[in-house]
């Protein structure tokens, strides 16, 4: 069985928005702050105040099921990566989806700590789950990223963190084939970083560096080189970062695609699929084309995910 990739994705943003100014009155932003962000054009974030958790993933579960048109019976694996999760609950909301929507041969389980590469992660899981499924089976990722607490959407003069929910469909005979899909700790740098004095000051380039070579390992298992890549596709975190790195990687700009960090803010785990359905309904993806996902989470979690599209 080959050809293993995204069947659909379905996403949502909440319409109701939070501003800066609002998260300054609130203690979380500095005035300079606030004055940086504005000058990126970050001016505000979607934040859902209406539905709960378990209410946001019964709405983008709904929304894949309808999208994707596939009998329930033939999910197999449902995956959640997260980073914030609204414990606790008073039912048992994995139990309470699989009756609702049917997905009675489903196994569900979370994926957490690798923070905003936890989405990769669950890529990376999938393909390996991928060989115990049939040709008509499928796998489904789902992420709801909901902060709970204002200091959850801090993110210096980078970037605020917002409320979005995505869902996944993974299959065989797949017209955006997953083609191979990697993920690293730094640990040494985390250790580094540990052990240095308040008074020093540690370079992130060896972040990058071992980013680099991650993306050149993923691309030469596949004979694929940097240069293939029509688009880079990362997280919505600091543009400085993508930046650097296709200062690094020689790549021009407009190879990395970081108009989602003021499209839709920083997201967590929802980032990749806001921004990859985002293009893909603009037609920024072409035939024949290879592109890759790219996560740069906090502590030195790395993730490269490469795909061709059919």
């Amino acid at each position: 069985m080959k050809n293993f990739g995204i069947y659909s994705t379905a996403t949502y943003v909440p319409e109701t928005r939070m501003t800066v100014t609002d998260l300054k009155n609130r203690g979380i932003y500095t005035d300079q702050e606030v004055k940086e962000l504005l000058h990126k054009s970050i001016d505000s974030i979607a934040v859902e105040k209406k539905l709960s958790y378990e209410e946001m993933l019964h709405l983008i579960v709904e929304r894949l099921m309808l999208k994707s048109n596939i009998p329930p019976q033939k999910v197999r694996y449902i995956l959640f990566p997260y980073v914030y999760y609204s414990f606790s609950y008073d039912s048992d909301i994995y139990n309470d989806m699989t009756k609702k929507f049917g997905f009675d041969r489903a196994t569900c389980f979370s994926i957490r700590d690798a923070l905003c590469t936890n989405y990769v992660t669950a890529l990376q899981v999938a393909k390996t789950l991928s060989a115990n499924i049939e040709a008509d089976e499928f796998i489904i990722i789902i992420t709801i990223e909901k902060c709970h607490l204002d200091d959850q959407r801090y993110g210096g003069s980078n970037f605020i963190t917002g409320d979005a929910a995505t869902g996944t469909l993974l299959g065989f005979n797949s017209d955006n084939i997953i083609l191979n899909v990697a993920t690293r700790a730094d640990f040494r740098t985390i250790q580094e970083e540990k052990q240095r004095k308040a008074s020093e000051d540690i370079s992130n380039i060896q972040y990058y560096m071992n980013f680099i070579k991650l993306i050149k390992q993923t691309l030469k298992k596949e004979n694929i080189s940097i240069e293939d890549i029509t688009l880079f596709i990362p997280t919505n975190t600091t543009l400085q970062t993508w930046e650097y790195l296709a200062k690094l990687l020689k790549l021009p700009r407009e190879k990395i695609f970081t108009e989602g960090i003021n499209r839709f803010g920083h997201n967590n785990n929802c980032d990749l699929v806001l921004n990859y359905e985002w293009l893909s309904s603009k037609e920024y993806i072409e035939k024949g084309n290879y592109y890759a996902m790219l996560s740069f989470a906090n502590g030195g979690v790395l993730g490269s995910a490469v795909f061709k599209k059919g």
